[in-house]
């Protein structure tokens, strides 16, 4: 055994430390092993990797390997990612387990991905034996109109049928950023006008079609400066730390055509950005182009997936036909290859030290002079999606709320901006005088206003209370006693019947006295008369 390389789209998925390859077809030269095309993934909330459809074989290749799908009981098998990499493989899911097993075929070449919540299958092919009248069957490929999704949360299959596009051997991405619960794309391979397969039927990658989780939406938003559409290729999704933007790196793939111009689109990466939908070159080609060849990224675990940055090419082949496998000779080490997604080069080895993902400069620059997002959007909705500045979508089934009042923003106006002109010396010395001058003046009028005020306080506290002031009022006084005792008899006068009430005078008012003698005679009691018997 001189040379080994994995074909037909083995599967690749990545658990902890761990890059899990499988299915996919092994050659030791003119000899192999065949097992089915199967799509992998990993339900994170239960650690279980899953693995569903693809095309079967028998256990001996060479005798009538292929078994057909429309032939096959659909299965789901799994395993628990031990920590020394070793795996037990059992039945998961299956019509034999439980009746309610929605799904009724086994799909090859359907466009997959995950979420951190869901796994999703979109459109594939089956393939199926037509046998004419006399003669032998003739295998046939149908499209299959299926929407596949497994629910992590509740371990269970839905299956929901979407006619158009008719999708297989394309490519399916999950961007968790923008939306309300993150976006799929699905983009190139094959878009058959009908269900059959026979036509090439190229995708254009100038249309992708995007489906909202959030609202369980299908749109479809032209991408500027597609390259050529093909096939059996490979792509990734990386995103900076600040989640600016999302990127996918496309490689590879198969045109139907291995001329030179095929070869020099296949052996380069591609990259789509979002939210901008633009493609860009990089100028970088692989040694070699491959198709039938699958991608994945890797890196240290302690960062998050979306923002690893190598990818790993497994597998794949050079020639989409006529492979001569007893002289075949791959030029890569074991049929992979390592590219880092920031400085757009490959490599043989993987760095275990690689940092975080970041833009490439190529895309730096493209967003420095340029609008992040397309001219025109395929749908309103899309650019909600996509544009976080913009009020987030709505899901289809919500209540109509009560519309409220909105009042009309008042306009501010635009402020003028300062024409300049020169300062003259003159002026500013007048300035500084009329300020000398201010601060004068009110420091004498503050002055002049405590020296009032002491002034009157002075004046206030030389005057005595007259007697009608004081704090007794006024009083009658009579003596009483017939045995030559007295005895003093208080009576407060009434007030306010004979005597006239009075403010007290302002400070700088003059002060009005009674008279004297008026005084004494109106409101005093008599001089003390002798009785006749020497009393008083």
């Amino acid at each position: 055994m001189e040379f080994i390389i994995l074909l037909l789209l083995c599967l690749p998925v990545v658990v902890g430390n761990w890059l899990y390859l499988h299915g996919g077809e092994i050659h030791y030269n003119d000899n192999g092993v065949m097992t089915y095309l199967p799509k992998i993934y990993h339900d994170t909330k239960h650690n279980v990797v899953y693995s569903y459809g693809g095309a079967y074989y028998s256990a001996n290749f060479k005798d009538d390997h292929v078994t057909n799908e429309a032939n096959v009981t659909p299965e789901v098998w799994g395993f628990t990612p031990p920590e020394n990499g070793n795996v037990n493989w059992s039945r998961q899911f299956a019509k034999s387990i439980s009746d309610s097993f929605p799904l009724t075929s086994s799909v090859e070449y359907a466009l997959t991905t995950s979420s951190d919540k869901k796994h999703y299958s979109f459109g594939g092919t089956i393939t199926y034996n037509v046998v004419a009248d006399g003669g032998e069957g003739v295998p046939i490929q149908m499209v299959m109109e299926d929407f596949v999704t497994y629910d992590y949360a509740t371990q269970t299959y839905s299956n929901v049928s979407r006619t158009a596009p008719h999708s297989l051997a394309g490519e399916a991405q999950f961007v968790p950023q923008y939306g309300e619960e993150g976006v799929l794309l699905f983009f190139g391979g094959k878009n058959p006008l009908d269900r059959g397969v026979a036509s090439l039927d190229l995708a254009d990658l100038g249309s992708i079609e995007v489906y909202d989780i959030y609202t369980d939406t299908f749109y479809t938003q032209a991408a500027t400066n597609a390259p050529t559409g093909r096939y059996s290729f490979c792509s990734v999704g990386a995103s900076n730390a600040n989640g600016s933007s999302y990127e996918i790196f496309i490689y590879g793939g198969d045109v139907g055509s291995s001329n030179s111009a095929a070869v020099a689109t296949l052996s380069k990466v591609y990259i789509l950005t979002l939210p901008a939908f633009l493609w860009l070159e990089v100028p970088t080609s692989a040694s070699t182009w491959r198709n039938n060849h699958k991608c994945q990224k890797i890196g240290e675990k302690s960062i998050s997936q979306h923002n690893q940055r190598q990818m790993i090419s497994v597998g794949g082949d050079q020639h989409p036909s006529g492979i001569d496998w007893s002289s075949y000779v791959d030029s890569w080490n074991s049929a992979m290859k390592i590219f880092d997604l920031t400085a757009l080069t490959w490599s043989d080895s993987y760095n275990p030290d690689a940092k975080a993902y970041t833009r490439p400069d190529m895309v730096d620059r493209f967003y420095s002079g340029n609008s992040a997002f397309p001219s025109t959007w395929g749908d309103a909705a899309l650019n909600s999606i996509f544009n976080k500045s913009v009020t987030a979508t709505t899901p289809k089934t919500t209540s109509t709320p009560t519309p409220t009042p909105t009042s009309t923003p008042t306009p501010t106006p635009t402020p003028k901006k300062d024409t300049g002109s020169k300062t003259h010396i003159g002026d500013i010395a007048g300035g500084v005088v009329g300020g000398v001058f201010a601060a004068a003046l009110a420091g004498f009028l503050l002055w002049w206003f405590c020296w009032r005020k002491r002034k009157a306080d002075n004046k206030s506290e030389g005057v005595a209370a007259t007697d009608y002031q004081g704090n007794q009022g006024y009083q009658n006084v009579k003596e009483v006693g017939g045995d030559g005792s007295s005895e003093r008899e208080e009576v407060e006068l009434s007030v306010g019947k004979d005597i006239p009430r009075r403010e007290l005078p302002a400070d700088d008012t003059p002060r009005q006295e009674l008279d004297t003698i008026e005084y004494q005679h109106k409101y005093r009691m008599t001089e003390p008369q002798k009785l006749s018997n020497g009393t008083r």
